[in-house]
């Protein structure tokens, strides 16, 4: 029999070239097994040793493009930029907080080898000392004005006692007399504001000794005595003081999916530690680095399991197709075989996957399969036939051959399609799984062959089990293809009106697992701190620069603060101020270091010079001169109420801290008076990092005033922040590009695949008719999906888009099987699909959907997403490619059949025979033999339905007599 079959002409050069292929194979099935698993052992080391990952959201971008030029740029100047990791720590006590924060720090700082620039207090103490020169220079040399004054003293202080400090104010009022009057009045409020400080200060200090008021007020303006408390070390906390911030960048990476997680891991577990320490403060993790580990930890632990539900999901649905575990288990063994030279492909052509490409292996799974569920289909249909094991295997390369390529084909060429677009993540998983499904393509067609000729050597065609039928299907699209067509119409038509309320989410956030920590706590930081982990970065030439740009940038109504370095430093060119502040450095460098002791005083001397000045002030109308009198009579009143002894003794106490404080005051003046210009290098390393690049660029960081993760917000954003800057970048920016661009990039691929698949179809068909039917499926079945998830209010997003191509891929496949199902049976009568196809198309679409419907286990709800659109689409496209296209090619057929019969009724009468079939004469062998064959292949039949016996004992007898064997349907 086997001869029998070899004769059979095979007149397409895709046909025949199968048919010897699968020929070969065959009759070679232990060598061709053979060189197959080692090919795939070979693929398995080659892509264990050689493949690489990468993490990063920049790697899917294509560096040509100009906003990724300007992030390019950006990391040029700062080196590896990455994002910082944000430890949160919140507590109702602000002291708790930085407690927190200083214990947390000097852990996380000593820990070299897992984290670089730690950033949680901003060490001023190098500015202090030089916080003179953010003085104006007016200030300067008012200043200088007061310490000319103080010379004598600043040259021997012991000279300063209390008697001679009040007698200098007596003959300072004395000398106003002899001035004019307008330069006598401009010259009395000084004094005798320096006369009340002075008499209120005894007086308080008189009535309560441990209360000491500072009389050097006025001497000693306040804009010097705050600027050390101005320049104190500061944490990174809110305004309340209630939420601190710790940030730091991870220094360990790896080249898989980890990326930074031993940096991560490590950071967590110092949260416990320290969060033990201190239980009374709550930690929590966030950032940019810990959103993208958790995204990856959730979609690595959501795959595995996935692929292990999609895999075991798989089996069941082709155990339950083949009705057998025989079946489905070679099936998978070529499966695995094809995904082995699948990522050895991958390995060679592409070296790495990125986070869009890690879902391919899944996806694989449930497509890889069903080119082999269609090829074992056709060969347990021709077992059934009569033929044996290797017959059947020949004849199923040579006639299924050719629908599984048109389909295989189609399919990878939408997927390669999206090379061309220019998001590189996108182009990248093009070239992966177009390629992978080619592959295993190839596996149906080398690999099964050989497993089924070794596995099904010794069985006999009763052993072959025999598949589902799906009878009722068929009888619908047969006996009632009118009905049918309008149904479907109808339902297509009221789903579809739904598709247009499908919206596209732009928010990477809704991508994430819910109730996430590091999501949440973004969320709070937002709320409680008007901060953000997004924003925009400027660079800017010079900190003059930096200034204009911050004062621009804080003008836009998106806008609500702007982070830079320049703010630090003084707003006064150095040598504006550098002589001055070099004069006060010298006025004070000969400053005792502790004060000399009291001199003795005797009180009736300074009662003295306090009445006498009483007695100058009583002739003032001053106001100031007033209060001043009042101030002295009153401590003159208390004084006289105390004896001798407690006089002296209260004296002496306020003149030793009244010398003490103007030393302390004079001390911190010099504290902060070096001259060294101010610099960069005086401050935190760890903040100039982010702030100034190696080679002199100054950065600022824009913060929005809303939160821009959704797409509206964030428009608005980044047209006012590129209003002032058009060369701006950042994460925002980025995310707001790349989100755009592989929006429009899966557009793209789903139209080429769309233009790619026609092409294909009119070459493999040559006829515009069934091209179109043929496209029907991927067409109808989008729209169909579209509108259930606009009637599902299921919205689209960065995640699931790849449903465009994807479903044109995928969806192409049962009409290319039915039109190929067609065009082999148009001789035989009234279309009515055979069982193997229909059952082949739902095998495969049930496969493809628990493939893709495994990532619905998903926390991630970007890979939730995934799942639930591909699954929809391809049910839709099944739906359309079983029942809606056999329907309308079994009314084509039946007008063909009556145009035929009615032309062949004219021309030759007597043809017009009442049997409805006329079988040709036997040739070749005796009636006997053939009748022997003849009734050994309707016994297989004999469960099966009259047309599919019909049609099977037409191609048996075709095969016996050669193929100019003539026959027809009578209708």
């Amino acid at each position: 029999m086997e001869g029998k079959v070899s004769e059979r002409q095979h007149h397409g050069l895709v046909e025949t070239v199968l048919h010897a292929t699968t020929s070969i194979v065959a009759h070679h099935p232990v060598f061709t097994l053979l060189i197959c698993l080692g090919l795939a052992g070979a693929a398995a080391y080659y892509t264990q040793s050689n493949l690489s990952f990468k993490t990063s959201r920049a790697d899917l971008i294509d560096p040509r493009t100009d906003y990724h030029q300007r992030w390019i740029n950006y990391t040029r100047e700062f080196g590896d930029v990455t994002e910082d990791m944000v430890v949160v720590i919140e507590a109702d006590d602000p002291t708790v907080v930085t407690a927190a924060l200083d214990d947390l720090g000097e852990r996380v700082t000593s820990e070299t080898n897992l984290f670089k620039n730690v950033l949680f207090k901003v060490d001023l103490s190098q500015l202090r000392q030089k916080a003179l020169q953010y003085s104006t220079p007016e200030q300067l040399q008012m200043l200088l004005m007061r310490l000319d004054e103080f010379s004598p003293l600043l040259k021997r202080f012991e000279m300063l006692t209390l008697r001679k400090f009040i007698r200098e104010l007596r003959v300072a009022v004395e000398h106003l007399a002899e001035q004019p009057a307008e330069v006598s009045q401009m010259m009395a409020e000084p004094i005798f504001g320096q006369l009340a400080i002075l008499a209120g200060s005894l007086d308080s200090y008189a009535r309560d000794q441990r209360h000491f008021t500072s009389p050097w007020q006025a001497q000693m303006p306040a804009e010097f005595t705050q600027l050390e408390a101005v320049f104190r070390d500061r944490y990174l906390v809110n305004e309340k003081g209630t939420m601190g911030f710790l940030k730091t960048q991870p220094t360990a990476t790896s080249s898989d999916f980890n990326g930074s997680s031993p940096s991560i891991d490590r950071l967590r577990e110092l949260l416990v530690e320290v969060g033990q320490r201190h239980p009374e403060a709550k930690l929590a993790l966030t950032g940019i680095p810990i959103l993208e580990s958790d995204e990856m930890r959730s979609s690595q632990t959501s795959m595995f399991y996935a692929s292990i539900l999609s895999f075991v999901g798989v089996a069941i649905l082709m155990v339950m197709g083949f009705k057998g575990l025989r079946y489905p288990i070679l099936g998978n063994i070529v499966l695995i075989v094809g995904m082995a030279w699948s990522f050895g492909f991958t390995t060679f052509a592409v070296g790495h996957l990125n986070i869009l490409s890690v879902s391919f292996a899944a996806m694989l799974i449930g497509i890889g399969i069903d080119y082999s569920t269609v090829y074992m289909l056709r060969y347990l249909e021709c077992r059934h036939e009569g033929l044996d094991t290797v017959e059947a295997v020949i004849e199923t390369g040579a006639s299924a051959g050719p629908g599984i390529l048109t389909a295989a084909i189609s399919s990878s060429v939408a997927f390669f399609c999206a090379m061309l677009t220019d998001f590189a993540g996108v182009a990248e998983l093009g070239a992966i799984a177009g390629g992978g499904i080619l592959i295993c393509t190839v596996a149906a067609f080398v690999v099964l062959p050989a497993v089924l000729v070794v596995a099904d050597r010794h069985r006999g065609g009763q052993a072959i089990p025999k598949p589902l039928q799906s009878r009722w299907l068929r009888a619908m699209t047969t006996q009632y293809p009118g009905l049918v067509i309008v149904f479907s119409s109808i339902l297509i038509g009221g789903i579809c009106t739904y598709a247009f309320r499908v919206t596209y989410d732009y928010n990477l956030l809704h991508l994430q697992a819910d109730g996430l920590e590091s999501v949440e706590v973004q969320k709070r930081i937002f709320e409680q701190s008007d901060n953000s982990l997004l924003f925009a970065v400027c660079l800017a030439d010079s900190p003059q620069q930096v200034l204009e740009l911050k004062e621009k940038f804080e003008s836009l109504p998106t806008v609500h603060h702007v982070e830079e370095l320049a703010a630090i430093l003084p707003r006064q060119a150095p040598e504006d101020t550098q002589l001055l502040v070099q004069a006060v450095n010298a006025q004070l460098a000969t400053l005792p270091a502790r004060a000399p002791s009291a001199a003795e005083l005797d009180p009736s001397l300074v009662g003295g010079e306090l009445e006498k000045i009483e007695k100058l002030l009583s002739k003032t109308v001053s106001p100031m001169g007033i209060a001043a009198r009042q101030q002295i009579s009153r401590f003159l009143d208390r004084l006289s109420e105390k004896n001798k002894d407690e006089q002296i003794q209260m004296l002496r106490g306020y003149q030793s801290r009244f010398v003490a404080d103007l030393l302390a005051r004079l001390h911190g003046l010099a504290s902060i008076s070096a001259t060294e210009p101010v610099s960069p290098a005086d401050l935190t390393p760890s903040l100039v990092d982010r702030f100034v690049s190696p080679k002199g660029k100054w950065l600022l960081q824009v913060y929005p005033k809303s939160q821009i993760w959704d797409i509206k917000p964030l428009e608005n954003f980044i047209n006012d922040v590129r209003s002032v800057d058009p060369e701006a970048t950042g994460t925002p920016l980025q995310t707001y590009e790349a989100s755009k661009a592989i929006k429009n990039s899966y557009e793209t691929a789903g139209m080429y695949a769309l233009i790619a698949v026609t092409l294909m179809l009119i070459i493999d068909f040559r006829n515009l008719r069934d091209c179109i039917l043929a496209l029907l499926t991927p067409i109808a079945g989008t729209a169909v999906m579209f509108g259930v998830l606009g009637l599902c209010d299921i919205p689209l997003n960065p995640a699931n888009l790849i449903v465009l191509p994807l479903v044109v891929g995928l969806g192409v496949d049962g009409g290319v099987h039915v039109i190929h199902d067609f065009r082999s049976r148009a001789r035989f009568g009234p279309y009515k699909p055979s069982a193997s196809v229909i059952n082949a198309m739902i095998v495969n679409a049930t496969t493809t959907m628990v493939g893709f419907g495994s990532m619905m286990i998903a926390a991630h709800q970007g890979l939730y997403s995934l799942g639930l659109v591909l699954t929809i689409g391809v049910g839709t496209c099944l739906v359309v490619s079983i029942v809606l296209v056999p329907a309308i090619l079994t009314v084509i057929s039946r007008g063909t059949v009556q145009v035929v019969e009615s032309t062949t009724s004219e021309s030759s009468a007597e043809n017009a025979m009442s049997a409805d079939l006329q079988f040709p004469r036997l040739s070749d062998q005796s009636a006997h033999e053939q009748g022997l064959q003849i009734s050994a292949v309707g016994e297989t039949m004999a469960d099966d339905d009259p047309d599919a016996t019909v049609v099977r004992f037409l191609r048996r007898s075709e095969e016996l007599n050669g193929p100019e064997t003539k026959y027809r349907a009578a209708g």
